[in-house]
């Protein structure tokens, strides 16, 4: 195999031929990958999530002071 480019990297010729993966994919026999989260959408969950758990124990807090439970956390 001869290599290609002048670069630091050596490409060689030929390699998509020994990689299983590749093949694979060529074929289509593999699934797409699955898109990743974006930014937005991330920060997003992460809020609710955080006033999920922040608010929801206070929330159970403040009922439990209401109803006159002593046993409060």
């Amino acid at each position: 195999m001869k290599p290609l480019g002048l670069n630091r990297k050596v490409i060689l010729m030929g390699q998509h031929k020994h990689n299983p993966t590749a093949i694979s994919a060529k074929n289509g026999e593999l699934p797409p990958k699955p898109k990743k989260m974006g930014k937005r959408e991330c920060d997003r969950l992460l809020y609710a999530k955080c006033q999920e758990i922040v608010y929801g124990r206070l929330g159970r807090y403040l009922k439990q002071l209401k109803e006159g439970d002593s046993e409060c956390p």
